[in-house]
């Protein structure tokens, strides 16, 4: 029975041992196995950052293209603002300038009027009054050709000064 009894805590010895190795065996697969898995759920995560992070990227870069676009439609819309209000100043100080020069000439044609008016009067009171003269049957003949003469030198004035004007009209018309 001794050597059975030696024989069979041997035999436990050994297969508890190889049991136990067995054990070791599978915990340390099991242990691999499980830090294969973290490694691979480290490595997906890292992936998704990778792929967030790239995301992330992309958004920015495309809200600063949009920001440039944007910022350039800006910028053309002030510049061209700022020519359009230029041009308007432009504008308005050739409308005053050509406003002056209207009232410039509206004062001088007034002018002109005024003394063509003085122009023609003259000549035309020499000749009105002088032929009132005339009327008059008592009147001595070396009078009468006197006053026919002013009346004569009265209606030539009065004829040059209608052709002065009517040549000063045809200038200006640029005909």
């Amino acid at each position: 029975y001794k050597k059975a009894l030696e024989n069979h805590k041997l035999f436990k010895k050994f297969t508890d041992s190889i049991y136990t190795l067995k054990k070791v065996e599978q915990v340390t697969k099991l242990d691999v196995l499980q830090t294969l898995e973290d490694k691979e759920k480290q490595i997906d995560a890292l992936e998704e950052n990778e792929d967030v992070k790239t995301l992330k990227l992309k958004t920015q870069q495309l809200l600063s293209f949009v920001l440039v676009i944007f910022s350039l439609f800006s910028i053309g819309l002030i510049v061209n603002l700022y020519k359009q209000r230029k041009n308007r100043k432009e504008a308005y100080n050739l409308l005053s300038i050509e406003k002056q020069k209207a009232e410039e000439s509206d004062r001088l044609k007034s002018a002109f009027l005024a003394n063509m008016s003085h122009e023609i009067r003259t000549p035309m009171n020499a000749i009105m009054g002088f032929s009132n003269f005339l009327k008059n049957p008592n009147l001595e003949p070396e009078k009468r050709n006197h006053f026919i003469d002013i009346i004569n030198i009265s209606g030539e004035r009065l004829m040059a000064i209608i052709n002065d004007i009517i040549d000063i009209s045809k200038i200006e018309s640029n005909q």
